[in-house]
């Protein structure tokens, strides 16, 4: 059993080791915890991924595997899965207005209800940031596709990672 107990810490702390390490001073535990987040609601499954990358990149690699960008259709389901999550991660999730400035839509199609516009539409640079996230404290926002922190706005410096959403039905 002492084998055993020693291996999985072995192992553990080497997922650890190789988790990651963003430049907002997390632990390799912190975000090998927040890459392990997987959440169940109403037929979907949802995971952060903890990587700073662009939108685009994020929404390539949900792609690839085998899932998108989460898509909220009612606030419900946002409230659901911003409960779950830690209040610490900024995600991106699957929100742009790319094609028409101010017309957000999800990746799926699905246009934005207006009880979830929150910040996207708050504040300056509007023409540049055109790509959905979750805040820190859980309202959707926008920055731009780099994932940068809008002029003026205070919080994270980049976008700390991504929300993958699943179909299970």
């Amino acid at each position: 059993v002492g084998r055993l107990v020693l291996l999985c810490i072995t192992a553990l702390s080497a997922a650890c080791a190789n988790a990651p390490l963003s430049d907002q001073g997390r632990s390799d535990r912190e975000v090998w915890r927040a890459e392990s987040i997987r959440i169940t609601y109403g037929g979907h499954n949802y995971q952060h991924i903890d990587n700073v990358v662009s939108w685009e990149t994020a929404r390539r690699l949900a792609e690839d595997a085998g899932g998108y960008l989460a898509c909220f259709e009612t606030r419900e389901e946002l409230e659901y899965v911003q409960a779950h999550l830690p209040r610490r991660l900024t995600s991106w999730v699957g929100l742009t207005d790319v094609e028409s400035e101010g017309n957000w839509k999800w990746i799926n199609g699905v246009e934005l209800t207006p009880l979830m516009i929150g910040f996207l539409e708050h504040g300056i640079d509007l023409g540049y940031r055109d790509y959905g996230h979750i805040m820190l404290q859980g309202e959707l926002s926008s920055r731009g596709e780099d994932g940068s922190l809008p002029r003026g706005w205070r919080g994270r410096n980049q976008v700390e990672g991504y929300l993958v959403e699943w179909n299970t039905r």
